[in-house]
């Protein structure tokens, strides 16, 4: 597997291409954003560490283009700017995580792992019948007709749709649903869920409780 690190800190981008080349894998070094850019238009990557801070092109840019371009390769933002605008705005555009510095190599490893795995697993599910979700749009469409969801909602059928017919846990539907809202909880998680019930009723699929683990979206049983 192939990462692009976009960091224009030389001792910083060097730890880091040591720490993962270590772990079997191959890493290119970016030290601008023009050049982060130009790597990510001409080649591809299963993972991107995006640092903001970058010359010539921010971290920001460098994000809001990859994603104009329609590529869904995953995207950590490790940067010292930790704010809440920072964060809420580099996800609004597409980042999969941000890490702030000083950051720890061991969790950042780990959460590289777990967007690779979460990008593996993001397979197509089976044809459902005349429902369908349009990941271009985030629209859910029963046929032919948009079924309206909030904001939240969305966000959990999207999750539940690239997993369709395997169980998702509770706190990653949570993580991808809340981000930093301060009512976020499991609780919250239930609520949503219920209300999405009641809106797929009139549709062939469901949402069926999995106990201890979370939820599964797959065909309502006739």
């Amino acid at each position: 597997m192939r990462i692009l690190v976009a960091e224009d800190d030389p001792s910083i981008g060097e730890a880091l291409c040591v720490a993962f080349r270590g772990q079997g894998f191959a890493v290119d070094l970016a030290e601008s954003g023009r050049d982060a850019d130009a790597a990510l238009q001409d080649q591809s990557f299963d993972l991107v560490i995006l640092d903001l801070g970058l010359p010539a092109l921010d971290g920001f840019q460098v994000l809001q283009r990859l994603r104009g371009r329609s590529r869904s390769v995953p995207v950590i933002i490790l940067s010292a700017n930790s704010t809440l605008d920072s964060r809420v705005k580099g996800l609004d555009l597409g980042a999969d995580d941000f890490v702030c510095k000083p950051f720890n190599l061991a969790e950042l490893r780990a959460r590289v792992q777990a967007l690779l795995r979460r990008a593996a697993d993001s397979l197509d599910p089976p044809d459902p019948g005349p429902v369908h979700f349009d990941t271009r749009t985030r629209r859910l469409v029963c046929q032919g007709q948009a079924i309206a969801l909030s904001a939240r909602e969305t966000a959990m059928i999207e999750v539940l749709w690239k997993q369709f017919g395997r169980p998702v846990r509770k706190d990653l539907l949570l993580d991808h649903s809340y981000d930093f809202a301060a009512d976020a909880s499991i609780n919250a998680v239930e609520v949503c869920i219920h209300r999405l019930r009641r809106k797929l009723d009139a549709t062939p699929i469901t949402v069926r409780t999995v106990p201890g683990v979370g939820y599964v979206l797959e065909h309502r049983l006739h």
